[in-house]
């Protein structure tokens, strides 16, 4: 069940990102699928560091931008950058809502 969507149209006829759980092994992740063709979601980022990840906005480069609420210690959230193979921790230290809606502005910040 998808809990944050993002649509890209950067990618060709564009991609639909969304976060939720494998549903074979509820790892918690961020997918994607291409938006006319279907099939199966691609992992874009699957397991540790994210715990319960919600909201996600995409940038134009690609990176994806991902709030977790359940990913800091004490009932804090955290937002992660997953850029290709890499995921980091850019925020952390706030106690977000349900879900924690993040976007980008115009200059991507």
């Amino acid at each position: 069940v998808p809990h944050g969507i993002e649509v890209d149209r950067q990618e060709g006829d564009g991609a639909i990102y969304f976060t939720g759980r494998d549903p074979n092994e509820g790892t918690p992740g961020v997918f994607k699928v291409q938006a006319t063709s279907g099939g199966a979601p691609a992992v874009v980022w699957k397991g540790a560091p994210l715990v319960d990840p919600d909201s996600i906005a995409v940038s134009h480069s690609a990176v994806v931008y991902v709030s977790d609420r359940a990913a800091g210690s004490g009932g804090q959230g955290r937002v992660f950058a997953i850029d290709g193979q890499t995921i980091a921790r850019i925020a952390s230290g706030f106690r977000p809502g349900a879900p924690a809606w993040i976007a980008l502005n115009r200059e991507e910040s």
